[in-house]
């Protein structure tokens, strides 16, 4: 009998077909990230036993969208960036055990299979997903945001007329999340973006 090799399936002779290298993994991406506060007893409802809500700050949620580079410890999917790139959406609750605060995501969907078979292995619930984030840019007709000089003071967030990050995420058949958020300019010259707005249908 011929044995076969690969971390993950599907294993074969040579072990090349395996779908994820062995860790460790290594990450480095483009993340923005919308908090908002919500009914605490919605988030109660996404705690398994034996989680409990956290006693600070219950109902906090934060809605996550990253641009991610990946690779195990040789860098060789940096060579073929299709086995590496990969973009994410995910939810994030706060939660409590034996007295320690900690995070839980409890939703969370990507757009690659290698990343949706990573992640169930690591034991996140994905899903698959399309994600897509405008890219902040201070440069071109397009930008998502034009940084203020460093020495302009501080200003209240636009009214109008300004461009407005926005970052949808479809699970067929119908969007699961979506946020859109402005700028306000900082004295250290990056945008700070405020006023956001998320809206969740997780259903």
């Amino acid at each position: 009998m011929t044995s076969v090799r690969g971390y993950f399936h599907p294993k074969t002779a040579t072990g090349a077909s395996s779908l994820i290298p062995s860790p460790p993994w290594r990450y480095s991406g483009d993340l923005l990230t919308v908090e908002y506060r919500t009914d605490p007893a919605r988030v109660r409802e996404l705690l398994p036993e034996p989680l409990r809500l956290a006693d600070e700050d219950p109902g906090a949620v934060a809605l996550i969208w990253a641009d991610w580079q990946s690779c195990a410890a040789s860098g060789d999917e940096l060579l073929d960036p299709v086995r590496a790139q990969y973009k994410e959406a995910f939810a994030v609750v706060r939660c409590q055990y034996q007295g320690r605060t900690f995070s839980r995501c409890v939703y969370i969907w990507v757009d690659k299979d290698f990343a949706i078979a990573r992640g169930l292995h690591q034991g996140y619930p994905k899903k698959l997903g399309s994600i897509h984030q405008t890219r902040p840019h201070p440069y071109g007709p397009a930008p998502a945001s034009r940084p203020a000089p460093a020495s302009a003071p501080p200003s209240p967030p636009p009214t109008g007329g300004s461009p407005r990050p926005s970052s949808p995420c479809a699970s067929p058949p119908r969007a699961a999340v979506s946020s859109t958020a402005t700028p306000w300019p900082t004295t250290a010259g990056c945008p700070l973006w405020r006023r956001a707005r998320a809206s969740p249908s997780t259903s």
